[in-house]
């Protein structure tokens, strides 16, 4: 009979959690994360932060290079102020995302920018000055003048550069003009 009792004594202190306690918890860390979630903090998704502008450039630009060497033709990089936009050779189409299917844009609160070393604008080899750069069918930066004009490659590298409200800039990629690589 006295063992009988050491085992229950010994069963009551060994028990967990109960099933009411454990739901509580829940509960209440679910209650937290919707708290922060509609706040815009834990919403990593979303959020637009510097980092995530970075890596979304970068990847934009790897992707349109990417895309010139598996089809074959020509893919434009249209940078406005605060977004990147991807459209076909004739620079009017926009490519579609490959998960959307719609088209394909990188927006940002950031601003966006590019330059070409040692100048202000874009410049073909030939000293013409254009707005878009394009990834040729090799991966080789270029451009054209004007929609009919056959493709001339860049003069120097591309630098794109991102700048918060205040106006403070960051470079976050170069384009290397004759290779298409990210430096």
């Amino acid at each position: 009979m006295k063992s009988k009792k050491i085992n229950k004594a010994r069963i009551k202190t060994l028990a967990g959690f109960s099933l009411l306690e454990l739901l509580v918890v829940l509960f209440l860390l679910s209650l937290g994360y919707a708290t922060l979630y509609s706040a815009g903090i834990g919403d990593s998704d979303q959020s637009d932060s510097f980092e995530t502008t970075k890596s979304e450039v970068r990847a934009s630009i790897r992707y349109a290079k990417r895309l010139a060497l598996a089809k074959g033709q020509p893919v434009a990089v249209s940078i406005l102020a605060d977004e990147i936009r991807l459209f076909d050779s004739t620079g009017t189409n926009a490519i579609p995302s490959p998960t959307t299917k719609k088209a394909y844009v990188v927006s940002s609160s950031f601003s966006l920018s590019s330059f070409v070393v040692d100048e202000t604008t874009l410049m073909l080899a030939d000293g013409n000055s254009v707005s878009q750069i394009y990834f040729d069918e090799h991966g080789r930066l270029s451009s054209k003048v004007t929609a009919g004009d056959a493709f001339s490659p860049l003069k120097d590298s591309v630098s794109i550069t991102i700048s918060d409200a205040g106006g403070a800039a960051e470079k976050i990629v170069t384009i290397n003009n004759i290779t298409g690589e990210l430096m």
